[in-house]
């Protein structure tokens, strides 16, 4: 008889594999690679929290400039290769459509939109792509009025009201896959093993701590993210500041508004 090799899946199931149902006589290394393969299928993989083309926002005007700023989060095991379709950008003063992305790193890339329409944003990824990490842009065509420069502002802080909370997120709000127009929760799609409910899966809703701002400090009133702001999904507000810009200040609150301790670092600022 064959050795008997106990597995325990991402979702807590028991799974035991005997020699005789291992091909071809592998040993072990079959038992560990079947293991990863149980348990990669359960990961979802999402774009700023949203997953197979819900992710809103992500619109812009043709023969622009637009800056990409990709950032990676993960293990070992997200390693991502940002692919745009349609398009090309500049990156380190190469023409790319492909941007590799490691944890814990930071890229910017420039792009000129040059072609009108609707466009894939991917991770070429097998296992990510399959697994949801899929968003859909807009290049449209749209003409700006003029608008009158500004005289210099006025010295000031700028305040910022930053509460960590404590959400039920959901990866696929429309329930619609928006590649193949299928639900999310059909059996007999790709993305059920994500968003079916059953007794063994809780669905495309997870328990997740975000950033939030509001209005004031007394944290009782939200400020609604503007159209632009939401294909920021997951993310928390977006700082951002003219280095060295003399007459603007920024400070800003932090509240945990969550049922668990929470930290919130700033790198290079003070």
């Amino acid at each position: 008889m064959g050795h008997t090799y106990h597995m325990k899946r991402c979702d807590g199931l028991d799974i035991y594999v005997t020699g005789s149902d291992i091909p071809n006589g592998l040993n072990a290394l079959f038992a560990l690679s079947l293991t990863e393969r149980l348990c990669g299928q359960i990961i979802p993989y999402a774009i700023n929290g949203y997953m197979f083309g819900n992710l809103p926002g992500l619109s812009m005007c043709n023969n622009k400039k637009v800056k990409w700023y990709m950032f990676g989060m993960g293990n070992e095991v997200d390693i991502h290769s940002v692919y745009f379709y349609g398009q090309v950008l500049t990156l380190q003063h190469y023409r790319v459509d492909t941007i590799n992305l490691f944890p814990a790193t930071m890229v910017q890339g420039e792009m000129i939109t040059d072609n009108i329409g609707k466009w894939l944003l991917t991770c070429q990824v097998n296992d990510h792509l399959e697994g949801g990490m899929q968003a859909i842009y807009e290049v449209r065509s749209c003409t700006e009025p003029t608008r009158r420069r500004k005289s210099s502002p006025q010295a000031h802080v700028r305040h910022y009201y930053i509460a960590a909370e404590q959400v039920l997120w959901n990866y696929g709000p429309s329930l619609t896959n928006h590649f193949t127009g299928e639900k999310l929760d059909d059996p007999e799609s790709e993305s059920a093993i994500y968003f079916e409910q059953t007794d063994m899966r809780i669905g495309g809703s997870y328990k997740k701590v975000v950033y939030v701002e509001y209005k004031d400090a007394t944290f009782t009133k939200r400020k609604k993210r503007s159209a632009e702001e939401k294909h920021l999904g997951i993310l928390g507000k977006l700082i951002s500041y003219i280095l060295y810009c003399p007459w603007v200040r920024g400070r800003v609150w932090i509240q945990n508004l969550t049922s668990v301790p929470a930290f919130c670092g700033c790198s290079g600022f003070h």
